[in-house]
């Protein structure tokens, strides 16, 4: 199977939610004698718990995973004004269905999630479990580095540009 993408170093990729940088590539030859190209990456922001982790991926496989290049700004803004959009209420979310979703790479599927559980965790009359709060995290966090990465801003400042849009659409709502 080809990639419809190319990858080079210094090309920055998405995987998990998580912002990788490619460092290195090379050709190497597999099982069967045929060569195939392997790109390497690490993280692109450097936390306490991914300071030495290094991936390789043959790049005939990624089609096979969630990597992707970031998405443009237009498309970010496109997702931040869904994160800010009124809802209606609805029943809470099932959050077996919730983390499955966040399993996922669509980010508007994930977009859904987050703000499904931020309508629910300023409803007072929904009790919030902790699970409930997990999966919240995880909604932010999935969403934070590539927020971070599009808009020059860093970790903390998009996890507030985040929420500062989840607190927007729960105002509105009626």
């Amino acid at each position: 199977m080809k990639t419809k993408q190319s990858f080079k170093i210094g090309d920055k990729i998405v995987h998990f939610g998580r912002i990788h940088k490619i460092f290195k590539t090379e050709e190497e030859e597999d099982s069967r004698g045929r060569v195939e190209k392997i790109i390497y990456f690490k993280p692109y922001f450097k936390t306490k718990d991914k300071r030495s982790l290094i991936c390789s991926i043959p790049v005939a496989n990624i089609d096979k995973t969630g990597i992707r290049k970031p998405i443009s700004k237009q498309r970010l803004a496109k997702l931040l004004r869904a994160c800010a959009k009124k809802t209606k209420f609805q029943k809470p979310i099932n959050i077996s269905r919730a983390k499955k979703i966040l399993e996922t790479d669509e980010l508007a599927r994930i977009v859904w999630v987050l703000r499904s559980l931020w309508r629910e965790k300023n409803d007072e009359s929904i009790n919030f479990t902790k699970s409930r709060r997990d999966v919240l995290k995880n909604a932010v966090n999935r969403l934070k580095e590539e927020v971070a990465f599009v808009s020059g801003l860093s970790l903390r400042e998009s996890r507030k540009k985040i929420k500062q849009a989840l607190k927007k659409g729960v105002s509105q709502q009626v």
